[in-house]
């Protein structure tokens, strides 16, 4: 039981760590898009009444959309680290004489290159189904 602790902390810490990081260039990287909401909403008065009511009915969805990929997201994190553990503990039982420093430096860049490996995948997966929904659109 006392492994399986030591063992999983590291684990938790890394994760909140990359969660951290991943939150931090996300809110970065979406400032453009919120300028270009305010823009749009600051031209509300400038349209015909009619056209202002029309877009405020879809902007409920233009917000909301980019918040329906976090479970595609936090799914293939968590497969990306269970596939690094599982990569780490093939590897301790291919060569059982290895140091214990790098053994622990072995399964963290394995967790944390699976887990990126998981993140780039649901990166992409997000662009695709971006570019079919603005093809549906038009």
């Amino acid at each position: 039981m006392a492994d399986l602790v030591m063992y999983s902390i590291p684990i938790f810490i890394v994760g909140f760590i990359v969660l951290g990081i991943y939150k931090m260039l996300e809110l970065s990287a979406r400032k453009k898009e919120r300028e270009m909401f305010i823009e749009k909403l600051a031209s509300l008065s400038e349209l015909k009444e009619d056209d202002a009511n029309r877009l405020k009915d879809r902007l409920p969805f233009i917000v909301d959309s980019g918040y329906g990929f976090w479970p595609l997201r936090i799914s293939l994190l968590l497969i990306g680290i269970g596939a690094g553990c599982l990569f780490a503990f093939f590897m301790r039982i291919q060569y059982p004489n290895m140091s214990w420093d790098l053994i622990s430096l072995a399964n963290t860049a394995f967790i944390l290159f699976f887990g990126g490996i998981g993140l780039l995948v649901a990166y992409f997966i997000e662009q695709k189904k971006r570019a079919e929904n603005e093809n549906k659109k038009s």
